[in-house]
């Protein structure tokens, strides 16, 4: 049953009011006192009494909780300054008209009414608040009226002792300013949290609202973001290190010595681990010392410094096996002092963190880091100084490895130079050797030709003016010696035209191979008896058409001067051979036994004496040119043949070749006499 409490100084209103409510509600009419630190749900006042006790009815209306307490004030006098000015004064609702009993209970009955919805809905917003993921407070600047478990979890501190404190009391040292004094955040402010009892902090995103009741409160929510800070402070410091390896990658493409590239590491190095001093010592097992090649901090920047390894034995075989080595306060150590240590100790380092360098798996030397504290560095710092000492010792065998290249460069470079010089002259030497070799070429082709023609000449007057003379033995004689002059002459013209190959050049131009076989069937003129024909269509090929013209001229003569069959055939075929073309010269001739294969591509050499054939044209040379322009061209001659039914040659012509004077190795020189 709802509390009512009567204050009213009129006892007629005060009986009238006290019987018209009783049958519903619980009044209670003070003995002593003015009754307002009782529990009510509902005041009744009249004019006289509330002027007096206004400000009573304030402070408790602002402490009291739920939020709406009524009050309702009952007055006779129609005074609207004095009802506006009681409303504003924090009462509900002003009568001011004369008592009428029906409408007093009725508007008590609403005031009750209205209290009873405030209670539910507050009790609904609390509970739903308990529920909420989010730290939520409601606070005046002096004291927290309302927290809920969400906030009370944050802080590991039981509502009880939240609720009463300073807000600001609860916030980190740092960020107590944020909220000093109390005023409304709508954007969000990022603060620490102070958790009990062993006061380490949250983070939290708080926001600030203003509330119209209770006068001066506030609505505080906290929303925990310690996870996303501890990750984003991760990935930060994960991205620093990946800065810090690129930076040093990029260093280290820039200086490729040893002393360098430790050099760069140290100074980058500085930025993510705050060291006194460092150094990079690489080892020299063989004399067992540790050269240190670049030194960082206090006075030893730019020192050259040699230690000898006494007294860390245990360090340098735990680096061995890959581990990360600490001494946490160098004075702990007995004395002396190890010489590498005691460099560290005079530069200030106190503890030292030292990362093996190792390749292959072997030590090769160390970097060090030292702070003038007492602790080792962090576990993120020492991971660092390792990761940093492993790419560190990739880049020092690049770098050697590098030196090596650079010194093998300096030594082939030199080599090359030597043998160049060398080329220059043997080409100088060449070029006269050309130059002899054209002088006795005109020699061969004037000098020698000249007393060939004379004899020749000779031999035919002999013949003219003494044909009477000459019996059939003379005149046989005279003949064989003009077969022999030419033989002699045909002899030299092959020589020439050997020596010439590969050294007189001329243009390279297109050659259509069907006119230049066509036209050299048609000057060698074969018997009636004998037919060349060609397989298909020949290819159209750059090169030197007079080559191109001796190696088909001496292939095709060869079978037709050969051919022993009443029907000889003589085929000329081509097949396209990808990277180059398989030429073919086929005949229905003699065949040539297998032992006679590579004899026969060889200068002079024929299987039968002209004496014997009757054929003084023959000098033994054809196929030693056709061999020597093939290979000139970078291409292959072979042969297949069946004794008595006939012969095949072979030969290929690169579809890409060499084709300038340099890369061929002759000259552009006019052809000899």
């Amino acid at each position: 049953m709802s509390r009512i409490l009567l204050l009213l100084d009129n006892k007629k209103n005060r009986q009238l009011l006290r019987e018209r409510l009783s049958s519903q509600y619980q009044v209670v009419t003070p003995e002593e006192g003015d009754g307002l630190d009782g529990e009510f749900d509902l005041g009744v006042l009249d004019g006289a009494a509330f002027t007096h006790l206004s400000e009573r009815v304030r402070q408790r209306r602002e402490r009291e909780h739920p939020i709406l307490l009524p009050f309702l004030l009952v007055t006779t006098r129609r005074d609207v300054r004095l009802a506006s000015n009681q409303l504003w004064r924090v009462v509900d609702e002003v009568i001011t008209t004369p008592i009428e009993a029906n409408e007093l209970q009725a508007r008590v009955a609403a005031l009750l009414r209205a209290r009873d919805a405030s209670q539910q809905l507050e009790r609904q917003y609390f509970a739903l608040a308990d529920r909420a993921p989010i730290g939520i407070v409601v606070t005046t600047a002096e004291q927290v009226i309302y927290a809920n478990q969400a906030f009370t979890a944050i802080c590991r501190c039981p509502a009880e002792e939240v609720v009463g404190r300073r807000l600001r009391d609860l916030l980190y040292p740092d960020d107590r300013p944020v909220l000093q004094p109390l005023r409304p955040i709508t954007g969000g402010v990022e603060i620490r949290l102070l958790r009990q009892p062993d006061g380490d902090a949250r983070w939290v995103v708080v926001h600030v609202t203003a509330l119209s009741f209770p006068k001066g409160a506030f609505l505080a929510t906290f929303q925990d973001i310690t996870d996303r800070r501890t990750a984003e402070e991760s990935l930060r410091q994960y991205a620093n290190r990946l800065s810090l390896l690129h930076e040093i990658d990029r260093a280290i493409l820039e200086a490729w010595s040893p002393e360098g590239v430790a050099g760069v590491v140290l100074r980058r190095l500085r930025r993510s681990v705050p060291y006194t001093i460092a150094a990079v010592t690489l080892f020299d097992w063989d004399e067992h010392v540790a050269h240190a090649i670049a030194l960082h901090g206090a006075d030893t920047a730019g020192r050259q410094v040699t230690l000898p390894l006494n007294g860390i034995e245990d360090l340098l075989e735990n680096m061995r096996l890959g581990r990360v080595q600490a001494i946490r306060d160098v004075l702990e150590l007995p004395s002396p002092l190890p010489p590498a240590v005691a460099l560290f100790s005079e530069a200030g380092g106190r503890s030292i963190v030292s990362a093996p360098l190792l390749s292959r798996g072997e030590l090769i030397g160390a970097i060090s880091v030292g702070t003038d504290t007492l602790d080792v560095l962090t576990a993120e710092q020492i991971e660092i100084v390792r990761e940093v000492a492993d790419q560190l010792s990739v880049a020092i065998q690049q770098s050697r490895l590098h030196e090596q290249i650079r010194r093998y460069a300096d030594e082939l470079e030199r080599r090359v130079a030597e043998r160049t010089a060398e080329l220059r002259l043997a080409n100088k030497r060449l070029a006269a050797l050309n130059r002899e070799l054209d002088d006795f070429a005109y020699i061969v082709s004037h000098d020698l030709k000249a007393p060939l023609r004379a004899i020749t000449q000779l031999s035919m007057w002999l013949a003219e003016d003494y044909a009477a003379v000459l019996d059939d033995d003379g005149k046989e004689k005279l003949r064989l010696l003009v077969g022999r002059t030419k033989h002699m002459h045909n002899l030299i013209e092959g020589i020439l035209q050997y020596s010439r190959i590969g050294r007189v050049k001329e243009r390279e131009k297109p050659v259509d191979l069907n006119a230049l076989v066509t036209e050299i069937v048609d000057m060698l003129g074969p018997p009636e008896h004998i037919r060349v024909v060609i397989s298909g269509e020949l290819p159209t090929v750059i090169g030197e058409r007079t080559r191109l013209s001796q190696v088909f001229q001496n292939l095709l003569s060869n079978a037709i001067k050969f051919m022993d069959k009443p029907e000889g055939l003589v085929e000329v075929g081509c097949k396209d051979e990808r990277a180059y073309w398989l030429f073919s010269v086929r005949d229905n001739g003699p065949g040539i036994a297998e032992k006679y294969y590579d004899k026969i591509f060889q200068i002079f050499q024929t299987l039968r004496p002209p004496e014997q054939t009757g054929d003084i044209d023959s000098t033994g040379i054809g196929l030693s040119l056709v061999k020597k322009i093939v290979e000139t061209w970078g291409g292959r001659v072979w042969l297949e043949s069946t004794v008595g039914e006939g012969t095949t040659f072979y030969f290929t012509l690169p579809k890409a070749r060499p084709s300038s004077q340099e890369e061929r190795g002759g000259e552009n020189r006019g052809s000899d006499e």
